[in-house]
């Protein structure tokens, strides 16, 4: 009996805490469209026509079942859904690769540069790879995309994210029918994952995301064939799955964390010290695999990986901690360029921390003295990261500085044009806005009416991690689209409850019209 309670506490806890997390970003994502210029030197927080959002979300629930689309395609068989949705997302990417037809800027070109230079600067000391030594996966896959396909290479990388978005598309329907068994279900992540745009826009973003969050998809879905079939293989090739997650990006550590939860609960919840098994092997591979990379691939350019910034770096930008930052960047708690105070010629880690822990302090006391201040930075950086229904995947592909001449300034195709400026840009941001929405609004309702076990809280609880570490991580909205792809499996159970919902209203109303007459009928 104390088991069982202790379980149910725990259970109860983390679904409770979903539902916050859930609560907050569908009020923002409904109040406010965030929006930057193609440089992210001026933001717009607007909360004009926030109605209208709202009520465009609701016709599109409405729509799904009025025009029987989702009857239609629940009596296909899941299997064909999943591959369906792959194909399309998929094909999307590739023809997005080939409209968009864009190099790379920032932390790409740094690794690009790194990757196929001989001699490369990036890998001086205190430059670019000593400081960010966690990319070492990212030189692996830059180097085999050269060698496989030469002066294609980044063309092959952005295709392999298509590849990997068509497949994450598959995941999603299979997981949610994985969990479920329920073919509505399964058919409305398929649609919520076609209408998933930011996923499709980010193919041509090189860097390991795309790969990891597909990973890390594959991973859940294992775990939970390993549940659903009682196999042990299953949870091992989770396992391994996470681990490639977490080395192709480092922050997918919180899904290695999420995804151990579960094993760790299923071990109390049954007294069985064998779901233990698969957390020590995640545990000891993702904290010794990752760092012999770093080592073998830095030992290549007789560099230092050891030199890296202290995780405290992020925090003190996260939290707007840098005294020398620039607005608006660090009142969002924003990348301000903190990382690169120290010169090469005198920087050191231990340096470094000396100077993060000092501005640390000095931001927690400022908090403490006005704690006012403090709720205005943490509730603006809040709809910064999430009111952004693109997620930043527009502006991935056009920037108008970084490079020279800057990404913006390239031939563009009629498509491309009118992405990022055009009525394609106007469509596309009104139809992320309604998919967010009705994402948060289905995620919320699948866990308030306890549609999830226990050992399916897994994804959730990243997107809850997410939530949490980017409170105060150095964040953008770029770093929520991995939470906001994971929301999409529950938003579609979620939203298969709605008509069962409308229906017990209806009854209520008809019973409470019913009690009414009845009493004035008696008078």
């Amino acid at each position: 009996m104390v088991k069982n309670y202790f379980s149910y506490l725990i259970e109860s806890i983390a679904r409770w805490i979903i539902i916050a997390i859930g609560v907050i970003v569908g009020f923002i994502s409904l109040i406010w469209t965030v929006s930057t210029d193609y440089g992210e030197r001026i933001f717009t927080f607007s909360t004009r026509h926030w109605w209208v959002t709202g009520l465009a979300a609701l016709i599109t629930v409405i729509a799904l079942y009025a025009t029987g689309l989702i009857h239609r395609l629940s009596s296909l068989d899941y299997r064909k859904l999943a591959l369906v949705a792959g194909f399309v997302t998929g094909v999307g990417g590739v023809f997005w690769v080939f409209s968009a037809n864009v190099g790379v800027v920032w932390d790409s070109l740094e690794l690009w540069n790194a990757a196929t230079q001989s001699d490369a600067p990036q890998w001086a000391h205190a430059r670019y790879m000593e400081r960010y030594p966690y990319q070492s996966s990212m030189i692996l896959a830059l180097k085999a995309c050269q060698w496989i396909a030469g002066s294609n290479a980044l063309l092959l990388f952005q295709l392999g994210n298509a590849v990997c978005v068509g497949l994450a598309s598959w995941c999603v329907v299979r997981l949610v029918y994985s969990w479920t068994g329920d073919s509505p279900a399964a058919a409305v992540a398929a649609v919520l994952q076609t209408l998933f745009l930011p996923s499709i826009l980010y193919v041509t973003f090189v860097y390991g995301n795309q790969f990891a969050l597909t990973c890390l998809l594959l991973s859940f879905l294992a775990q939970s064939r390993g549940f659903n079939r009682n196999q042990y293989r299953w949870h091992i090739a989770a396992v391994v799955l996470m681990l490639v997650a977490v080395i192709a990006k480092r922050t997918f550590l919180l899904g290695g964390a999420a995804i151990a939860c579960v094993w760790l609960f299923d071990s109390l919840r049954k007294r069985d010290w064998k779901p233990l098994i698969p957390v020590v092997l995640l545990l000891t591979t993702s904290l010794i695999i990752p760092m012999s990379i770093d080592k073998a691939v830095f030992s290549e350019y007789d560099a230092n990986p050891s030199n890296g910034l202290p995780k405290t770096t992020w925090i003190v930008m996260g939290l707007g901690a840098n005294p020398t930052g620039k607005q608006p960047y660090r009142g969002l708690g924003m990348f301000d360029t903190y990382p690169t105070i120290q010169p090469s010629e005198t920087y050191s880690s231990a340096k470094q921390s000396e100077m993060d822990h000092r501005n640390l302090r000095n931001r927690i006391v400022e908090f403490a003295h006005n704690p006012v201040s403090a709720i205005r930075f943490f509730g603006k950086k809040l709809v910064y990261e999430w009111g952004d229904p693109t997620y930043g995947s527009i502006i991935a592909s056009n920037w108008n500085r970084g490079t020279t001449p800057p990404l913006s300034e390239r031939p563009k195709t009629r498509i491309s044009n009118s992405m990022y400026d055009g009525k394609l840009h106007w469509l596309s941001i009104n139809v992320m806005n309604i998919i967010q929405l009705v994402a948060c609004v289905g995620f919320v309702i699948c866990f308030a009416k306890r549609k999830m076990q226990a050992n399916q809280y897994g994804l959730a609880l990243f997107v809850a991690g997410g939530f949490l570490l980017y409170l105060i991580w150095e964040a953008k909205g770029q770093y929520m689209w991995p939470m906001a792809q994971a929301m999409i499996p529950f938003a579609a159970i979620g939203i298969t409850q709605i008509p069962d919902m409308m229906r017990r209203f209806s009854r209520k109303i008809n019973e409470w019209g019913n009690h009414i007459l009845d009493t004035a009928g008696a008078m």
